[in-house]
């Protein structure tokens, strides 16, 4: 096994792709590259981190930010408690004076479990720190047969399993650094999800036990999937004669607290008999468990939006170009390119 964990880095260091956090192993690109990657394709994330970066190049930039414009730069990666845990972890960071060293002090931080300040650790300083993501656990899942059982049971095998093939490489001389990073590699190009991986160019395979049985396809075993709860929501798309329309901010401790988004209900000021109903489109997202079915319906009218007080409905209307400004959620944005594709005239 030793000699398969140094052929793994030997691989990495041939195949390894040239992610920009990967040419500067520092605390803070490392740190946002990994909880960016929660839940997240690195070919989806990557225009979003180097944008980030662009907007937030440092620790104390991030921490300086308001969380409007945190969440506008966020916006499209979804998973929206990941940017504000950023901010926050930011800001314990600056008031700490430093970035943490040690497993303890960066499981303090907002937002960050065991695996991310594994990695972190592992990969910014170089420690030897054990790391278990999606990747990482289904190599050892299918390297060791691990069986799945009590998902608290397994988890603890998995992290088990995954120190002692750190324990192995450093025994073979490998930096952490390049191990736990050639293990992650490993799983998002070679040792896929699919039944069939590229197993014949596996620097793993011969110690690999799943391949040595051909039971390749039977690990890592699954789980049992969570029920999808079906969500059904009413937007409205009011446009004023300026082609302006409404947006609201939704409140803190609401679903997508802190993002824009279509009203559920008629702001102040609108007069209702002004209003012309033009049609309805439905859009479809999904947000973690839940599929959510949204129906818009479009109304326009022909007074001015200066007649309606908005600051006291905590919503403001705007242009379609000015999406971009806000931090908006997915559902907002499938509607009003729905809505944009039809000309506004719903189906009459």
């Amino acid at each position: 096994m030793k000699e398969n964990l140094s052929n793994l880095v030997r691989w990495y260091k041939k195949n390894a792709r040239p992610l920009p956090w990967r040419q500067n192993p520092a605390f803070y690109p490392v740190w946002i590259s990994e909880v960016m990657l929660q839940q997240t394709q690195v070919a989806t994330m990557l225009p979003f981190y180097e944008r980030w970066m662009r907007q937030f190049p440092d620790v104390e930039s991030l921490a300086a930010s308001s969380e409007e414009d945190v969440l506008r730069w966020w916006s499209g990666l979804g998973y929206y408690r990941r940017a504000r845990n950023l901010r926050l972890g930011a800001k314990q960071i600056v008031e700490q004076g430093s970035f943490p060293t040690t497993l303890e002090g960066w499981l303090e931080i907002s937002g960050v479990g065991a695996y991310t300040a594994g990695a972190i650790l592992s990969i910014a300083e170089n420690q030897a720190a054990p790391i278990l993501d999606g990747n990482v656990e289904r190599i050892l899942a299918r390297v060791l047969r691990i069986s799945r059982g009590k998902e608290a049971t397994y988890k603890k095998k998995m992290w088990k399993a995954s120190a002692q093939l750190l324990a192995l490489a450093l025994e073979a001389k490998q930096p952490p650094r390049l191990f736990n990073q050639a293990l992650m590699e490993l799983g998002a190009l070679i040792c896929t999800p699919i039944k069939e991986p590229d197993c014949h160019r596996c620097p793993l395979a011969t110690s690999c036990e799943s391949h040595q049985r051909g039971q390749v396809d039977r690990f890592p075993q699954k789980k049992k999937r969570k029920v999808i709860q079906e969500v059904a929501e009413t937007s409205l798309l009011l446009l004023d004669s300026e082609e302006k329309f409404w947006v609201c901010q939704a409140q803190e401790g609401t679903w997508r607290a802190g993002l824009w988004d279509l009203p559920q209900v008629f702001p102040k000021g609108v007069p209702r008999k002004a209003l012309r109903f033009r049609g309805s489109i439905e859009t479809h997202h999904v947000v973690t468990h839940h599929r959510i079915t949204r129906t818009t319906q479009i109304y326009r009218w022909s007074g001015k939006v200066k007649k309606i007080n908005a600051s006291s409905q905590n919503g403001k209307w705007i242009h379609g170009e000015e999406l971009d400004q806000l931090p908006v959620g997915a559902a907002l944005k499938k509607a009003f390119e729905k809505a944009r594709l039809q000309g506004f005239e719903g189906a009459c």
